[in-house]
This record gives structure tokens, sequence and C-alpha cells, in this order.
């Protein structure tokens, strides 16, 4: 027992030291310790000696794996987040010039467009036009043409007018001032033709009538007859923004607006309305736009035209009075422009002209009216009419828009009243693919002069 106890111990003693060696490199156990026990220590330990030989380098290697196997992964690590930042920014950046680059060039490719200005070499096409010099060739026969101006002395009853000739082949002064501007908002409408029977066969004519403003309007209207002269007033009551219509033959009634519109069965008349202001401002005079739709069952026909307006220019109130003189409100048109079909198989037009000049109370305004109507080859014909509160006329009655005097199918119309200025229509009428056909036909206004109206 004391031997194998001597043995633990020396084999305690070994052990310590080989752990001491291990951690410190140089421990050794004390000597006197170790001092006792020599003669078995030094027996024990021939056998320790191989067996511990052979466990320093199997513990050894352990610690040195370990360490190690630490410090690979860490390099391995750096590497991986190395690879994470430059994959994400290079393909994001790259894309977004390629967008922005390929915009900007697409609008460069517009300019290119600028040559079809070029286009501009059409208009020396116009000058193909002047081979209608050719025509005007055609002129030297216009002996035959001179003796028909000269048998109608129209100009000379216009002392103010210049005498026809090659400088002025209409025979009428310059046109001067600035007629009335339509479709516009006005304090006077004029419809020049209301045609209805009593009990509205065969003709009848339907009125509208608008407010344009956002007031209410009081609206003073006169019938006229256009035979007798004779004329029938009414008052009517426009909401704000309310549009009326009636037929002439019927009239209208409400009790609500306390509007009476007596019925008008007296053939073909005219019919003028006129704004009564609530005040001065022009808001409250040019309120009012209209139309006419004219129909008949004998012969089958409708057309549609609207009614001239007359605006105020200047604030004022309304004293029943209309000075037509540019100044408090818009002038009478000078003379008016139609292009029109002469007189022929199929076409019978008919021309309708008012006075602007009127005192409704105190008879019919009487003037005579010319007429400048030049055809397709630039050959001008003159002609008169004789206006009495109304000219209704068709065009086979009227020598130079007879086919036969004029030589061309169409022709340029100009209307002249001579002691003072009117307004109206032409009643185009026509066959189109065998069917019989009509339409209203409305002039352009040329130059202005000035003319009073005065109503009941």
């Amino acid at each position: 027992m004391g031997g194998f106890a001597a043995f633990i111990a020396a084999a305690l003693a070994l052990f310590f030291q080989q752990l001491a060696a291990l951690f410190s490199g140089g421990f050794t156990l004390l000597p006197a310790v170790n001092a006792t026990p020599t003669p078995t220590v030094t027996r024990t330990a021939t056998a320790a000696p191989p067996s511990t030989a052979t466990l320093r380098p199997t513990q050894t290697p352990s610690p040195t794996r370990s360490a190690s196997a630490t410090a690979t992964p860490r390099p391995t690590l750096t590497a991986t987040f190395t690879r994470r930042p430059s994959s994400t920014p290079t393909a994001t950046w790259t894309r977004r010039p390629t967008w922005t680059a390929t915009p900007t060039r697409t609008p460069t490719a517009t300019r290119t467009a600028t040559p079809t200005r070029t286009s501009t070499a059409t208009r020396t096409q116009t000058r193909t036009a002047t081979a209608t010099g050719t025509p005007t060739q055609t002129r030297t026969p216009s002996s035959t043409w001179t003796p028909r101006p000269s048998a109608t002395p129209t100009p000379t009853r216009d002392p103010a007018t210049p005498t026809q000739g090659a400088g002025n082949p209409t025979g009428f002064a310059d046109a001067v001032g600035t007629g009335p501007a339509q479709k516009l908002p006005s304090a006077l409408l004029v419809y020049p033709l209301i045609q209805a029977d009593q009990g509205g066969s065969p003709h009848d004519t339907r009125v509208e009538i608008v407010n344009l403003t956002s007031a209410p309007v009081s609206v003073h209207c006169v019938y006229i007859a256009g035979d007798t002269c004779a004329e029938t007033d009414f008052s009517l009551s426009l909401t704000a923004n309310q549009p009326l219509s009636w037929m002439a033959s019927a009239g209208y009634r409400s009790f609500q607006t306390f509007t009476s519109i007596p019925p008008f069965f007296y053939g073909s008349g005219e019919l003028k309305c006129a704004v009564e202001p609530r005040t001065p401002d022009l808001t409250s005079h040019n309120a009012l736009q209209g139309r006419a739709l004219v129909s008949s069952t004998a012969p089958n026909e409708s057309f549609g035209y609207t009614a001239i307006g007359f605006r105020r220019l200047t604030p004022g109130f309304f004293g029943g009075s209309f000075n037509l003189d540019g100044n408090e409100y818009e002038q009478c048109p000078d003379r008016l422009h139609f292009n029109v079909l002469t007189s022929q198989s199929g076409s019978n037009s008919e021309i309708i002209l008012v006075p602007c000049t009127e005192n409704v109370l105190y008879g019919a305004t009487e003037t005579p009216i010319g007429l400048s109507v030049t055809n397709e080859f630039e050959e001008s014909l003159s002609g008169s009419l004789s206006l009495k509160c109304m000219l209704r006329q068709s065009f086979s009655t009227i020598s130079p828009l007879r086919r036969s005097s004029l030589g061309t199918d169409t022709a340029h119309l100009i209307v002249r009243g001579i002691n003072t200025p009117v307004i109206g229509l032409v009643i185009d009428r026509f066959t189109g693919f065998g069917v019989p056909s009509v339409s209203a036909n409305e002039p352009y206004l040329e130059g202005g002069r000035s003319a009073v109206l005065q109503l009941p």
C-alpha cells in the first residue's frame, strides 16, 4: 500500500509538472516536495515519460486547431461583405442615366418639322388665278353690257353717290364707319321676316329670344305688318339666362312672369325687340340674342336665320329712342353683301329688306334701294328697287338678278339703301339632286351709317 501511494503521488507530481510546462513554459514543482520520495519517483518515472510523451502531442494540436479555425473564418467574413456593396450600386446607377438621355434627344427631332414651312411656296400658285385674265379678254364685247346699267338710272337718285365707271363698278360711295358686330349680347334685335297666317296655316314662324345675363330682363317688342305698316307692341319678362320661344300665329302667355304676346297673322312682317334696362350699366343693356324659324306647308319648306343685333356702346338710361350713330348704339350697316343664285329654272330666290330709320307711330319709311350685281366674269349690272315699310321681292322680277340678263348661275349682290340704311336677308331657293331646297342667306355687313329708330 505504501508503494502504491507513492506511485500515485509520483504520477500526480509528474502530471502537474507537465501542466505547468504546458501553460507557463518552465514551471516545476518545488524540490522540497519531491525530495523525500526520490527512489520511487525515479523508478516509476521511467515508465511514465513514454506514456506522457505520447499525450503531449495529442493535446497540443487541439488548441492549435481551435486557434487556426477561429482565425480562418474571420477573413472569409470580410470577403463576403465586400461583394455585397460592389454588386448593388453598379446595377442601379448605370440604368438611371440611360433613361434620362433618351427623352432629351426626342424633342430635337421635332425641330426637323420646320422644313414644312417651305409649303408656303404654294402661295405662288395663287398667281395662277391671274390666268383668269384670259376670260377678261372676253370683255371686248362690253358694248353689249353698257346699255344695261345705263338703262337703270338708280345711281342718279343719290347725289352723294359717285358715277359708276371702271374705277367704281358698284356706283356706290366708299363705305365708312363700322357696322354692328353680330352674335353678341345686344340691346336691340331686328327680325326682318315674320311670316304667319291665322291658325298657323300655311305659314308660321317660331320666334326665339334668350337672356344671356344672370339678371332678369324686361323686353319691349313691336310687330310691324309688311303691307300696312300697322304696329302691335307688347312686353315680356325674362328671368336670368332664360330662353323663350313662341309661335307667331298663336302668341304666348305666362302668369309666372306676367308675359303676354299677342298672335301675329298679317302674312309677312318684321319684329323689333329692345331691352328696357334696370340700370345704366352696359351689362344691363346688352342682354339678348334671337333667332327665327320660318315654315310653310305650301310650298313645303322651312329655314332659320339669326336676328340682327345692335349693342349699346355707352352707359345710360333708355329713353325709347335708339340713336344708331356709333356713339350711343352701333351704326346700321351701309351696305349688304350676298352671294346668290340667279333666277333660273328651279331657282327663284327672294330678297327681304326693312329700314333702319323708322318711327313706328308716324307712318312708313320709304327709300329707293340701289343694287349692284357682279357675275362670274366680273361684269357688273345695276338695278333699283323701292322700299316702303318692308320689301319682299322675287329674283325673277328683278332684271339684273335673272340669268338671262346676267349670263351666269351665281352672282355677287350688293344692296344699299339710298335715303336710309337697310337690313335684311335673302332666301335661296334651288334644286339639289332633283329635290327643291331652301335656305336663309344672311348678309355680310360693310361699313356703317347713322339711323334713328323710335319704338312706341
